[in-house]
């Protein structure tokens, strides 16, 4: 207690004077006052590491602490708006349940390790497995957001625990009779991007069997090295791409709003592994380039005149290109998707953008996205036109690769699932788990596919050059905080030799995650790389061929 508060000796009693008294709830409740401040400022500054706990930083094994009381201002729940489409996200569903310790009990932490030998439909000897029921792959059509629209709306951010690449929202303004929204308490929001002749159109991706609706791309992210592991192996890096589907909207009929009830989440990812004899994959150097604009721009505005190292990948020197800004920021402009730097490094939250000033009070209210009638239109394309798709992109694709000249990225087109078609395979593992960071959306319930993060996980690599891997760790590695212009601001694990881990350790694998691998025997795929693996024997696919480049249809 505070040691001035006003003494009460024996003799004093009931006597004790009022003033005194007054002078003590006054002590008591400016005591209060401060203890509430000091406990909210707490929670606000909760963050998370892959490493180990240090104050109110928590590592991986004491994540379930990491608190967040204000959904728009929360560092230790960095996903907490994109996982909270339509529903107030509370709780923290972290649980400490580490490959190898069967303590947990039921639970369906994510990441695990995912086993090819999960589609061998012998129950005596793997009880776990689950048959695969999907029947068609995993069907996906771009956003409205194009490539000038990502660089141009700042949605590229180098995060403390992540790559990352947003689909940038704005707030709609309640009162705007051209939404006519019934909800005219809370802020509601639709997609930035706005394409001419297509309008406001959520990136969105068709999973199979017991889903009927889409889901909708939020953000891409790119881990190092990977979270996931394929019977027993790591690779280097992991994309995810990270999708909301409980959404309603005035689209909808009341049955089908029925749907949306449940809070769910769905993440794609593709595995990333440098070799020596890959060339550059010419999408990662683009989207390098734009974390690397996003770094200088932050450095400059931080008054921090060494500039990161040179990169070959961001410079054709037939072309002359580089994304860095010609002319440095004025002082205090900078700005990218989540935060403003300005002048006093004073905190400015960006992770919507507004053009109205609202009244509404946003501290803890769900936030709600409105979906065009666009978002709910038919298949942009048969399966005959996917196939015709496919193949003029896998032509193109190979003679671009041939064409030494044109490996500068920036002539390329851009598709937000853009790593969906360069992974040249239509198969998968799929499994219901959680997302790897706090709050690891998902807590399990029985019976329920209620507040889950389904995964897909496909099963072959992407092959990238070892130049390629090494930026990206030191983008991580050497990360300024765009709010305070702390360098070396990260949530990674460093090691001595420089590389980084932004990977949550694997956790347990049991029954509730029911996992899956969905493979040839389920459908036929459309790449003819997956056809020559498909055409090796089971058991020699599952072990000494796992991927298509190991075969006659290799890129």
């Amino acid at each position: 207690k505070p040691t001035n508060w006003p003494k009460l000796n024996e003799n004093q009693g009931n006597d004790f004077p009022v003033q005194s008294r007054m002078m003590t709830m006054m002590h008591i409740q400016r005591f209060l006052i401060v203890s509430f401040f000091i406990i909210i400022s707490n929670a606000k500054e909760d963050r998370f590491n892959y490493d180990k706990t240090s104050g109110n930083n928590y590592g991986p094994d004491d994540w379930d602490q990491v608190g967040c009381d204000d959904i728009t201002n929360c560092p230790g729940w960095p996903d907490n708006w994109e996982v909270g489409h339509g529903w107030n996200l509370t709780e923290n569903a972290c649980r400490w349940c580490p490959q190898g310790d069967d303590s947990c009990g039921r639970h369906h932490q994510s990441p695990i390790d995912l086993q090819r030998n999960v589609a061998m439909n012998n129950s005596d000897i793997y009880p776990l497995n689950k048959t695969c029921i999907d029947l068609h792959w995993m069907k996906y059509e771009d956003s409205s957001c194009r490539w000038d629209t990502l660089r141009e709306l700042n949605a590229f951010e180098i995060e403390r625990h992540a790559l990352t690449i947003h689909q940038p929202i704005e707030a709609i303004d309640p009162l705007d009779e051209e939404w006519n929204l019934i909800d005219k308490t809370n802020i509601s929001y639709h997609l930035q991007c706005f394409e001419q002749g297509r309008g406001r159109i959520w990136g969105r991706i068709d999973f199979s069997k017991g889903f009927s609706h889409w889901w909708y791309l939020t953000h891409s992210s790119i881990k190092v090295p990977s979270e996931h592991t394929q019977n027993g192996q790591r690779y280097d890096a992991e994309v995810q791409l990270h999708h909301f589907y409980s959404v309603e909207s005035g689209a909808l009929t009341n049955a089908e709003k029925g749907d949306y009830n449940e809070n769910e989440m769905a993440s794609v990812s593709i595995f990333l592994q440098a070799n020596e004899e890959s060339p550059p994959y010419p999408h990662l150097d683009r989207v390098i380039c734009e974390w690397r604009a996003t770094e200088e721009l932050v450095r400059q505005a931080c008054g921090i005149t060494q500039s990161a190292p040179p990169y070959p990948g961001c410079f054709n020197s037939l072309r002359g290109y580089t994304p860095f800004p010609t002319e440095s920021p004025v002082p205090g402009t900078f700005t990218n998707s989540k935060v403003t730097v300005n002048k006093n490094n004073e905190r400015q939250r960006r992770r919507t953008s507004s053009s109205y000033s609202s009244p509404i009070n946003t501290q803890s209210q769900a936030r709600r996205i409105i979906l065009s009638e666009q978002d709910f239109r038919p298949e942009e394309k048969t399966e005959e036109e996917w196939e015709e798709f496919i193949q003029d992109y896998r032509r193109k694709d190979n003679a671009r690769s041939q064409d030494r000249n044109l490996l500068g990225s920036q002539h390329l087109t851009f598709h937000n699932y853009q790593w969906m078609m360069d992974v040249r395979t239509e198969y998968y593992f799929r499994y219901q788990g959680t997302s790897t960071i706090p709050p690891c959306y998902g807590e399990y319930e029985r019976n329920s596919r209620k507040e889950t993060n389904h995964w897909r996980v496909m099963k072959d690599p992407i092959r990238i050059h070892p130049r390629q891997l090494a930026e990206l760790q030191r983008l991580l590695r050497e990360r300024v905080d765009p709010e305070t212009c702390e360098e070396g601001d990260t949530a990674a694990a460093v090691n001595d030799d420089g590389t980084v881990s932004v990977a949550r350790p694997l956790q347990q694998n049991v029954e509730q995650h029911f996992k899956t691998f969905c493979e040839c025997e389920n459908w036929k795929s459309k790449w003819p790389e997956d056809w020559a693996w498909c055409d090796k024997e089971k058991e020699d696919r599952f072990s000494e061929y796992p991927y298509n480049f190991e075969t006659n249809g290799g890129m």
